[in-house]
């Protein structure tokens, strides 16, 4: 057995190399962006609390005392530098991510089913909740989230196999590093334990609802927050800042579809599977069906504090991890059964594929008739033409599958030249990524190699390490980044502007720089004025929401498209194209606000720049502008 041998087997080498090769094409390293841009910044302050304690993310307070990853990311910066550590803990969680999605799936899945599910695992789309391609599985920046996945994917296993007690540590780690992803993955281990026995549920629901009594009687945070709510001007700007937290924000066509898509594949499963992999799939899907629940209730109807803040709805990334396994499950059980089973497989197969769309709708169609098929005493029968009818009718649905790849591609291609330095290799990258079509690329190399290593030959064997190793050197070589609106700055530039503009800038003074709060933040070491990123935490504090929202439209003025704060890439691209040109009277417009001190800008307006940098790589050139010397001038 290729899996989980119990001395070493070279016939895991090509594959180990294939998965690697995949998480290096989905999850490469391209340094620190999205939601790892605030954690850096939270540990950066743990190192020099002066430097930051003016900044708009710090300002009204943050949620950087709910987990321990803050400390212990700072222990890092201070011992290897930020870039270092950044990537140290990529590295970790990488290596700990992969090691506990294995060790759970090794729980149902065996040898070709094993290796496929860890494959498309990897290089499906994973992304999860109310925004499209905001929060994905195993992320690849440093975050308390991919570690607490990786933590309660090994608490769970440890569950599935009946010893509880060997992924309560890992469990309790998962919690102290992100409460709100651990606490779907607790629920559905109360809920694998309590399926056949009630009083076990009842007894710690007990305990959940007394331990919430006395956080609320005792007042101490966040439980103090149940019983307040959301007012009105708070709610209309969280909504517009943060739209995932509360249900006023979410949009069925943005959602739906995908949710269905896993909710019928992890059904599926726990309806046909037996015992405590029927129990595992149908924990999953309960956690996740009570984290939507309690969204619409507490976030949708009340709009309860505490609820939007506790984001019930992360549940689902439970569900998302257990959609590719379970569709694995079924290829693996069910193909071979005739050509009504692999019809409706192949119907999930291109459900998966068009997870945004259409997906939802014939991923339920589907699995429920499977489900019907499995277990009817007169299963359906088709003649040979009508199954190939069928075939060709899905196929013939597929085709959404690609219009999907290409509007993708178009939207990508069309945002680029305008607003973001970018290239043809990185949007059919990232486009090919996101639909799903490198995840088929990837099992269908899996599927030479598991051939090649078959054939019980040597030459067969060394073919497949070839094809690993080929795989393995194009994922190095095809960096595929995420869209980017941050101009490139070179290291020669990066080198120079510590040495020119650093020096001109108290420790305490509060900076803009255009378009990329990592300038303000990590090169200069400073407080930002305001970005899209630092309004993650509108929800948090009101003073966020509100402040933030006050500089964004001063920013506006200036025309930077750090004002647009949009998910959705089409509206994003059409506000930005709205935005009027930077120049003099707009700078002088942001810098009249008192809690400016300095903005860089790559535009020179006026006279009024103090100093300035040439990035000779990129052809740019930065100024530094001193807002008192402006704000004296008028």
């Amino acid at each position: 057995m290729i899996l989980a041998p119990r001395t070493w087997d070279r016939r895991l080498l090509p594959l180990l190399l294939l998965l690697a090769a995949a998480w290096l094409l989905a999850r490469p390293w391209t340094g620190l962006w999205h939601d790892s841009r605030l954690y850096a910044v939270q540990a950066m302050r743990r190192l020099s609390p002066e430097n930051f304690q003016n900044d708009l993310y710090f300002l009204y307070g943050s949620q950087d005392s709910f987990t321990l990853f803050s400390p212990l990311f700072a222990a890092c910066i201070a011992a290897l530098g930020l870039p270092a550590a950044a990537q140290l803990l990529y590295l970790l969680g990488s290596v700990l991510w992969l090691a506990g999605a294995g060790w759970l799936l090794a729980t149902f899945l065996r040898g070709l089913p094993f290796w496929l599910g860890m494959v498309c695992l990897v290089l499906l789309p994973s992304d999860y909740g109310p925004l499209v391609g905001i929060f994905t599985l195993g992320e690849p920046f440093p975050t308390p989230r991919i570690f607490a996945e990786a933590l309660s994917m090994i608490a769970l296993a440890c569950l599935v196999r009946g010893r509880w007690h060997w992924g309560l540590p890992a469990l309790v780690l998962a919690f102290l590093l992100h409460p709100l992803m651990t606490a779907g993955a607790a629920l559905a281990g109360l809920l694998f334990l309590g399926m056949g026995r009630p009083r076990l549920l009842l007894l710690g629901a007990a305990l959940g609802a007394a331990g919430l009594a006395l956080g609320v009687a005792s007042g101490v945070s966040p439980f103090d927050r149940i019983v307040l709510g959301m007012d009105k001007e708070w709610l209309a700007h969280v909504i517009r800042q943060a739209p995932m937290v509360t249900w006023d924000g979410w949009h069925a066509d943005k959602w739906l579809s995908r949710t269905a898509l896993a909710f019928s594949l992890v059904l599926a499963a726990a309806c046909l599977s037996q015992g405590r992999q029927a129990r595992f799939f149908a924990s999953l899907a309960a956690a996740g069906a009570i984290g939507l629940l309690a969204s619409w209730l507490g976030t949708g109807c009340f709009h309860n504090l505490l609820l939007i803040q506790a984001q019930p709805w992360r549940a689902l990334w439970l569900l998302q991890l257990g959609a590719v396994p379970a569709l694995a499950w079924l290829l693996a059980s069910y193909w071979q059964r005739g050509a009504v089973f692999r019809l409706l497989l192949l119907a999930l197969v291109v459900a998966t594929l068009t997870r945004n769309s259409i997906g939802g709708v014939l991923a339920v169609l589907a699995a429920a008739t499977l489900c019907w098929q499995v277990r009817s005493a007169a299963p359906l029968a088709l003649s040979a033409a009508t199954s190939r009818a069928l075939t060709a009718l899905l196929l013939a649905l597929g085709t959404v599958w690609l219009a999907e790849v290409l509007k993708l591609a178009t939207d990508s291609g069309a945002l680029a030249p305008q607003l973001i330095e970018d290239s043809a290799a990185r949007i059919w990258g990232w486009t090919l990524l996101g639909t799903g079509v490198l995840a088929l690329a990837g099992a269908a190399l899996l599927l030479l190699v598991w051939r090649c290593m078959a054939s019980g030959r040597g030459g067969g064997y060394l073919l497949a390490c070839l094809a690993a190793l080929a795989g393995l050197a194009g994922a190095a070589l095809w960096r595929i980044a995420p869209p980017e609106y941050a101009y490139p700055v070179s290291d020669q530039a990066r080198r120079d502007a510590r040495a020119v503009f650093q020096p001109l800038i108290a420790p305490k003074a509060v900076v803009y720089w255009e378009n990329d709060v990592r300038g303000s933040w990590f090169l200069l070491q400073r407080a930002n004025y305001v970005s899209s990123v630092q309004l993650a935490g509108a929800a948090f504090n009101r003073g966020t929401a509100l402040e933030g929202a006050r500089r964004l439209a001063r920013l506006h003025r200036l025309g930077m498209r750090d004002s647009v704060r949009e998910h959705d890439a089409s509206t994003a691209k059409l506000r930005m194209s709205e935005l009027p040109v930077p120049s003099e009277a707009g700078l002088a417009y942001v810098c009249g606000d008192p809690a400016l001190d300095f903005v860089v800008l790559a535009w020179q307006l006026g006279e009024g720049g103090i100093a300035r940098v040439e990035d000779r790589e990129y052809r740019r050139t930065y100024y530094l502008y001193d807002c008192a010397r402006l704000r004296g001038a008028r």
